[in-house]
């Protein structure tokens, strides 16, 4: 999109500035037989913005993504009864004691 955008910036650059391109820049200005009118300067312009716009491309396109790791395989590895030897579980018949058992929750009444 920018390449387009720089030769529609010379085209208007040129079109405002025909005249004094015309009687500067242009090859043809001593030869008044010739109708060139600047035109020659405008695709030589263009010209050179294609060439620098070649040049610039493949080296947009130079991009590498690499990655890298590593995998340690002593980090990943599990054992076995590590999670029930250093886990207490308590006895689940000595945590309920009656009284829990016996008592029944009963919400607040609104009166």
């Amino acid at each position: 999109m920018a390449p387009s955008l720089s030769k529609i910036w010379i085209w208007a650059d040129f079109k405002m500035n025909q005249d004094r391109i015309a009687a500067t820049f242009c090859i043809n200005r001593d030869k008044p037989i010739t109708i060139c009118g600047g035109s020659c300067y405008l695709a030589k312009e263009l010209n050179k913005t294609g060439n620098q716009e070649d040049k610039q491309q493949p080296s947009s396109f130079k991009l590498r993504l690499t990655v890298d790791y590593v995998l340690n395989s002593e980090s990943t590895s599990f054992q076995s009864n590590y999670l029930l030897k250093t886990l207490q579980f308590g006895d689940s018949e000595n945590d309920l004691t009656p009284s829990y058992l016996d008592d029944i929750f009963h919400p607040p009444q609104y009166s």
